[in-house]
This record gives C-alpha cells, structure tokens and sequence, in this order.
C-alpha cells in the first residue's frame, strides 16, 4: 500500500511538471529534484523499519509466516528505488520521450522475468525476491541515463543523503528496542524519532516545510503550489 504514496503525489504534480517543461527549464528541474528529495524523504525510513522490523512483521500474519521475513528484508531495499522511479519516468514523459519510457517498461519487465527464470530455481522465494530488486534496479539505471542524457542535472545522493542518515540513526532505534518493545508503539515512536533527527539535520529548509504544510492542505489551489515550487539548498 506504501506505493500509493508516490503514485498520489505524481499524480498531482505531472501536470504541474509537463507544463513547466514547457515554461522553463529550470523550473522544471527544481520541481523534479524537489519530487525526488520528497519521495527519499518517504522511502528510507520505510525501507530501514521493513528490514528491521521484518520478523515483527510478518508476525502479523500469524504462524508459518517466519521464513518470509527473510523476502521482506530483501524487498525493503525496492522501496527506495520504486519511488524514484515513480518520478524518472514521469520525466521522460513529461519531456515528451514516450517512446523512451515504453522501451524502459518493456526492458524492465524482461529483466524481472529473466531474472526470476534463473534465480527462482535456484534460490526460491528469495531468488524472485532478488529478482524483482534486480529488476527495479535496471529500471532505475534505465531512467536515470535517459534523464541525465541532455545533461539534467539529477543529484540523488545530495537530495537524499540527510535522509538517508536519519533513516539508519533511526534503524539503530530499532534494532535496539524491537525486542522488548510492541510493534503497535515501536513504530510511532520510530516515525517520532526519524521526524525529529530530519529537524535536527535541517534535511528540509524552511521554504520546504512551509510548501510540504501547503501540499498536504487540500484547501490550497493547485497553481498556488506551482507557482511556490523552486529548489532551494
């Protein structure tokens, strides 16, 4: 259910994309990066707390559902990479690479079924958990050569470094706690914590939070936002 989240926000914001492709470029750019830095915002906590939380997790399901955890630890790791995805390839389309982005969808899915051809047997259910990350992460690669091509700049360490950060200080939480704390309070306290160490590495500047409060408000008008959106440092 987590890929509804970058799949709702594209939703809103390709429109507002597309048509700054066609204003200004580096319009354009700024709203790209800044769709990006919000999607890692999102993604690493989510990918640290499935790895580490993923016996936990599964215990959800009830009994006969432990060795599964070893998939889930493995499929944490996607997150971060589907999320990016969800907005490289709004990119090229945006830009008008339709062609660009059919080829990357077909390329994708070959890689996944080549890979769980040749790792399912091998591995099992591992090997088309490797499989499918193999597969996003070719996706991933696709895109981004495609759009840095024409010299886009596409700074995924810089945008995402800060959070990555938090996200592991807030892993360490976890790891520590997981096993004499209830999964029902482990998880807003780590959400509380990861929220408070993205405050205390500035991951966001003050413009940022005040466009985040007004995305999140449904109230505010749609060209409102557009005309807000500009990268900051």
């Amino acid at each position: 259910m987590w890929y509804m989240l970058p799949t709702s926000y594209m939703t809103v914001v390709f429109p507002i994309l597309s048509a700054a492709y066609q204003e200004s470029r580096p319009r354009a750019v700024a709203i790209q990066n800044r769709s990006l830095k919000y999607m890692l915002a999102i993604a690493f906590p989510l990918a640290v707390g499935f790895a580490i939380a993923a016996d936990a997790l599964v215990q959800l399901y009830g009994d006969g559902f432990q060795e599964s955890a070893q998939a889930l630890r493995l499929l944490a790791w996607s997150v971060p990479i589907v999320y990016c995805n969800m907005v490289l390839w709004r990119i090229l389309l945006a830009r008008g690479s339709r062609r660009v982005v059919l080829r990357g969808q077909f390329i994708a899915d070959m890689s996944a079924v080549l890979l769980a051809l040749l790792l399912t047997p091998w591995l099992g259910y591992l090997g088309a958990a490797w499989a499918y990350l193999g597969s996003a992460v070719v996706y991933l690669l696709y895109h981004a050569y495609y759009v840095r091509r024409d010299k886009t700049p596409l700074p995924l360490v810089r945008l995402g470094s800060r959070f990555a950060l938090a996200a592991a200080m807030m892993g360490i939480l976890i790891w520590m706690f997981a096993p004499w704390v209830q999964l029902w309070l482990l998880v807003p306290l780590s959400a509380a914590v990861y929220a408070a160490l993205v405050v205390l590495l500035r991951a966001f500047s003050p413009e940022e939070w005040q466009l985040l409060r007004k995305l999140f408000r449904p109230d505010v008008a749609r060209q409102q936002v557009s005309k807000e959106v500009t990268l900051t440092d």
